[in-house]
């Protein structure tokens, strides 16, 4: 399977995560840390920062915890809210371990990167408080809908925006709630979206 179709099946199986845990229990559980992890992006992805490094002519926008498995929910907002602005990419990217914000914080500072950025914070307070997979989709294209709407009017339209990830996430090891900070693929890699400015 390729990345986008591994995505489609980790979100089938968080929606349905709580039937099958009652029915399929520790089982269940083991297989989607098993999930978590596979396939391997390490090496087959470019690292983040080097994505970065590419890309110093465009608009930074970081959103905190945006894992691979909201990028639908991310581009459903980016579409309506960035008007002036096409998708013109979608690829993904490795970041470090430990999974936080302070860890890129570090690589981006050690790779002695001054490029200035917007921060999404929403997201992430999301991973900390939800429990259920559909709700958390569902929050995190408000919250992500609020977000783009207000940098719509204030990023220039004249100029491309890249859009990325400190770090994703996955679901917790007893399938309640979502965490982040360890070296699983989920947690490891995070999308990169492309906007240039329209024609």
């Amino acid at each position: 399977k390729n990345i986008d179709e591994w995505i489609d099946a980790v979100r089938l199986c968080y929606t349905h995560n709580s039937r099958f845990a009652r029915i399929l229990s520790s089982d269940w559980l083991a297989f989607l840390n098993a999930l978590a992890f596979s396939p391997k992006c390490t090496g087959i992805v470019e690292p983040l920062t080097g994505v970065l490094e590419k890309q110093t002519s465009m608009q930074w926008v970081c959103v905190d915890g945006l894992g691979m498995i909201v990028l639908k929910e991310a581009l459903d907002a980016a579409r309506k809210c960035f008007s002036a602005w096409d998708v013109s990419s979608v690829c993904y990217a490795t970041v470090s371990t430990p999974t936080e914000t302070d860890r890129f914080y570090l690589d981006i500072t050690n790779r002695g990167y001054e490029h200035a950025f917007e921060k999404i914070n929403g997201v992430d307070e999301l991973l900390h408080t939800e429990h259920g997979f559909v709700s958390l989709l569902a929050k995190a294209n408000g919250v992500l809908l609020a977000a783009f709407d207000g940098l719509s009017r204030k990023l220039d339209p004249s100029k491309g925006i890249l859009i990325f990830a400190d770090h994703g996430f996955r679901m917790k090891e007893d399938g309640r709630g979502f965490t982040h900070g360890g070296p699983s693929t989920l947690e490891r890699t995070v999308p990169v979206v492309t906007l240039s400015p329209g024609h």
